[in-house]
């Protein structure tokens, strides 16, 4: 009987490596908690592409918006930890997650495969109501206009958390104004509703600059965004308490081989090379950057425990 066992168990493990050797052999679903059409929905479905090409089987995209992401990210989480279910999950993904005091971590709800873009955020404010042109200025000008509105993708995005952090750093009182993302947030400065904001939505910011409706102050990256080379960072300015970017990208059910997310972290390394992909990317004013599974784990949950610890210091709350 024991040598039965044995034999069982020596012909299971060598069906399982050579299924591991095969991977793919079929269709692979990708995972998009947003609807159809917006920023990451484009990320999902450029990076699907190359993956599609590389691994010699198709990649589906599957849009499936809800709850701030959280419903897509939760169903990735759950799903067959067997390499034919991913998704593209942002960091506002995560934080958002967090934020309603779930825990959600690469990890231990889902595993890394791979970073392949970071977005850095535009500091900008309305024309007529704020009459200013460098950050310099604008800090005088929050220094006397106590209440200021500025703008962010939702409570509990990075653009409001760290816009938080600098009020509180600089001992500047703010109100924040919450829109359902960073579209209606950019025309909701561009319409005058509020004075200021700190977004995401890189390439219409730069068509309202360019129109005359608004005006950049400084990017939020450590080096200087390409889309605005003439604008300083928070960093050249003396701001470094608004250095935020949001970022994002593969990840799988936890427990999904190793080897399977190895395979697929080397397509998306083959992505990030693309000349389309690379070009899909630059059309959407974000940068190309790519982390593998170990190095997209550190970053990802320390960007969690960052702003956890931000959340908790300024005691913000779901409903401000």
């Amino acid at each position: 009987m024991i040598k039965k066992l044995v034999v069982a168990a020596g012909l299971f493990a060598a069906s399982t490596a050579m299924a591991l050797a095969e991977y793919p052999v079929r269709p692979i679903t990708l995972i998009v908690p947003y609807a159809p059409g917006g920023t990451t929905d484009v990320f999902g479905r450029a990076v699907a592409e190359v993956l599609s090409r590389e691994l010699g089987q198709a990649v589906i995209v599957e849009n499936r918006p809800g709850a701030g992401g959280a419903l897509g990210a939760e169903q990735l989480a759950a799903a067959e930890a067997d390499g034919y279910t991913i998704g593209f999950l942002s960091s506002a993904t995560f934080l958002g997650i967090n934020f309603q005091d779930k825990s959600f971590r690469t990890g231990e709800q889902v595993d890394a495969i791979a970073q392949f873009q970071s977005s850095t955020m535009l500091i900008a404010v309305n024309k007529e109501r704020v009459p200013v042109t460098s950050m310099a200025e604008f800090m005088e000008w929050l220094k006397a206009n106590p209440g200021a509105t500025y703008a962010s993708s939702g409570v509990g995005s990075v653009n409001h958390l760290s816009m938080e952090a600098f009020a509180v750093a600089n001992g500047i009182e703010v109100e924040h104004v919450g829109y359902r993302g960073a579209g209606p947030a950019m025309q909701a400065l561009v319409a005058g509703e509020i004075d200021f904001g700190s977004g995401a939505d890189r390439m219409s910011a730069r068509e309202h600059m360019n129109a005359g409706n608004i005006v950049g102050l400084a990017t939020t990256g450590e080096k200087r965004a390409e889309l605005f080379p003439d604008l300083p960072t928070v960093g050249e300015t003396g701001f470094t308490e608004l250095e935020a970017h949001a970022f994002g990208g593969l990840f799988a059910p936890h427990g999904t081989p190793p080897e399977v997310v190895e395979k697929l972290a080397a397509a998306v390394e083959i992505a990030v090379t693309d000349p389309t992909f690379l070009e899909t990317m630059k059309v959407t004013g974000t940068e190309v950057r790519f982390f593998g599974p170990a190095a997209f784990t550190e970053s990802m949950n320390a960007e969690i425990d960052r702003y956890k610890t931000i959340i908790a210091d300024l005691d913000i709350a779901v409903g401000e």
